[in-house]
C-alpha cells in the first residue's frame, strides 16, 4: 500500500504547489484594461479635429485630441493580467502581420453620438469591411487565452470615477460579442457637446471619404473607457 500511496501523494503535492504558484501569481499581477486599436491617417485626423473644434466650441469643458484622447479605431477592449501582457502583444503582432493593415483603405460614411446626461459623445462611423471584420476575429481568437472577467478602478489607467466603474467594467467585459463581428461599430470618438448640438451635427449631411491607416497599437484605458496610455506599438515584421 505504500508503494501505491506515494505517487498519489507525490501528485497531490505537485498539484498543490501549482495552485499556490498560479494563486500568488494572480496576486502578485494587477489586471489591466486594454484596447488593442488602429490609428488613422491625415485625413480622418483632421476631420475629427474639425469636429473636435466645433464641439469644444459648443462644450468648451469637453475634451481635446491629445495625448490623452488618441483619435483610433477601437478593434478589441478587454481586461487581461499585466504578467500576461507581453504575450497578448505577441499574439496581437502575429494578427497585424497576417491583416496587413497599413495596405487598407476605409470609408468613413456618417457621424453618430451616444447620449449621457444632456450631452452626447461624438463620433465618426466608418465602413466595416470583411478584412476589419477577419482581423478582429483573429484577434479575439489569437487573445481569449489570457481575457479576464471582472476589475476593480486599479485597472484603469488615470483616477479612478466609482459611480461610473460597474457601467465601465460591464461594457469592457461583454466588448466580446456585444461589440464585435455584426454587432461592429468602428468609429472615430471626436468630442462631446450639449446634445442638442450633436445632434444636430449628426444630422448635417457628410460627404464620405477614404482614408488609409498608419499604424496600431495597445492602449491602457482610462476609467471612461478612453484610450490613455500606450503600452505597445506594432512594429510590422518584414513579409
Amino acid at each position: 500500500m505504500r508503494v501505491g500511496t506515494q505517487p498519489l501523494s507525490r501528485r497531490a503535492l505537485l498539484m498543490g504547489s501549482a495552485m499556490m504558484a498560479t494563486c500568488a501569481r494572480a496576486q502578485a499581477s494587477p489586471r489591466l484594461a486594454i484596447d488593442i486599436l488602429l490609428e488613422p491617417g491625415p485625413a480622418m485626423l483632421e476631420r475629427a479635429a474639425d469636429d473636435n473644434a466645433r464641439l469644444r466650441g459648443n462644450h468648451p469643458d469637453g475634451f481635446a485630441l491629445d495625448p490623452a484622447h488618441t483619435p483610433h479605431i477601437t478593434v478589441l477592449q478587454a481586461f487581461v493580467d499585466a504578467a500576461d501582457l507581453p504575450r497578448v502583444q505577441e499574439a496581437a503582432g502575429r494578427v497585424l502581420d497576417a491583416a496587413s493593415p497599413l495596405a487598407w483603405q476605409l470609408t468613413a460614411i456618417g457621424r453618430y453620438y451616444l447620449p449621457t446626461d444632456g450631452l452626447g459623445l461624438a463620433g465618426i462611423t466608418i465602413q466595416p469591411t470583411q478584412a476589419l471584420l477577419d482581423m478582429q476575429a483573429a484577434l479575439i481568437e489569437a487573445t481569449a487565452p489570457f481575457s479576464r472577467q471582472g476589475a476593480t478602478a486599479e485597472a484603469f489607467d488615470g483616477p479612478a470615477a466609482p459611480a461610473t466603474l460597474p457601467q465601465t467594467v460591464a461594457y469592457i467585459g461583454g466588448f466580446v460579442p456585444a461589440r464585435t463581428g455584426a454587432n461592429f461599430n468602428p468609429h472615430v470618438t471626436t468630442g462631446l457637446g450639449r446634445e442638442d448640438f450633436v445632434r444636430a451635427l449628426v444630422a448635417e449631411p457628410f460627404p464620405r471619404f477614404e482614408f488609409g491607416l498608419t499604424g496600431a497599437a495597445l492602449f491602457h484605458l482610462g476609467i471612461f473607457g478612453t484610450a490613455n496610455r500606450r503600452l505597445w506599438t506594432w512594429s510590422p515584421r518584414p513579409r
